[in-house]
């Protein structure tokens, strides 16, 4: 009786490794997906004109960066243009509520 409560108890404690090891499986392709996909890359398309980009590059400051170099030899990058790159580079975003609007 002893051995079989004890046989039954490793069975469920194996099965519990069988997910963790699947979890950890999961997590791992996870990864090397996102890096190799961060290698391909990422068409920015602005009013201004557009560029392609390695996708790991594609964020809010670096876009700017690009933007300020190559569009207006590095000077300021105008209020229009910078709206355009936080709209293309920002998450959505849901239930936006304002308190205190601008004018």
């Amino acid at each position: 009786m002893i051995l079989l409560d004890l046989l039954s108890t490793l069975e469920r404690v194996a099965s519990y490794g069988d997910v963790i090891k699947g979890f950890a499986g999961y997590i791992a392709i996870s990864a090397i997906y996102i890096a190799i996909r961060d290698l391909f890359p990422k068409k920015v398309n602005l009013s201004i004109g557009s560029f392609v980009v390695r996708r790991k590059h594609f964020n809010v400051q670096n876009v700017t960066n690009i933007v300020s170099a190559q569009f207006y030899e590095g000077g300021t990058v105008p209020d229009s243009v910078r709206r355009e790159i936080i709209l293309l580079t920002s998450p959505k975003v849901k239930k936006i509520t304002v308190n205190n609007p601008h004018k």
